[in-house]
């Protein structure tokens, strides 16, 4: 990246925030304000449409390439977030997935049912149910995880290994950044 491009996108991260730079003329013109809007926006549209078509295209190759268990790529999604934060209840599963409680809980049914996870009570509180994977799940976890890489292998494909890891590191940073502004995170 250039000089003038980085003191550009500095420029349009500051009008984002709301912050005016100073100009350098004594008046920007209105043509200068306009292409600077006209910047920001075009930003805003890129990253919004990237993030949107890399999460359903990760989500529609890890599909393809997992057949395992006969579950949708919503159940897996909901069976593995229950995997990594084993023992929550379904409240916590449904910040966790950004789901409501209710088609959260359709879900966890039919997992139930077929024999993917158990629903504990609460030593505590016997009225709350914990969410507790099955040992069915043991079966499929090296297909998943193999499925996982190869998704990501292909993703990531021409990248050097500095740059996989700077894109980790900015990515860390938007989330930081999102997390901050979030009151209930």
């Amino acid at each position: 990246m250039s000089q003038s491009q980085g003191k550009s996108r500095v420029g349009q991260v500051d009008l984002l925030k709301g912050n005016r730079r100073p100009s350098a003329a004594p008046a920007e013109s209105a043509a200068q304000t306009l292409e600077a809007a006209a910047a920001i926006l075009r930003v805003e549209s890129a990253l919004g449409w990237l993030f949107m078509d890399i999460h359903r295209l990760l989500g529609r190759n890890f599909e393809r390439r997992l057949q395992a268990g006969g579950l949708t790529r919503a159940q897996w999604r909901v069976l593995f977030t229950a995997h990594r934060f084993e023992g929550r209840t379904q409240t916590e599963l449904a910040e966790q997935l950004d789901m409501e409680k209710a088609p959260l809980g359709k879900a966890l049914d039919r997992l139930e049912n077929g024999g993917w996870i158990e629903r504990k009570a609460d030593p505590h509180d016997r009225r709350i149910k914990r969410i507790y994977c099955s040992a069915k799940i043991k079966r499929y976890v090296p297909e998943v995880m193999a499925a996982s890489k190869a998704v990501f292998a292909d993703a990531l494909m021409g990248m050097t290994a500095q740059e996989v890891e700077a894109l980790i590191a900015q990515l860390e940073r938007l989330k930081l950044n999102l997390t901050n502004l979030t009151p209930e995170a």
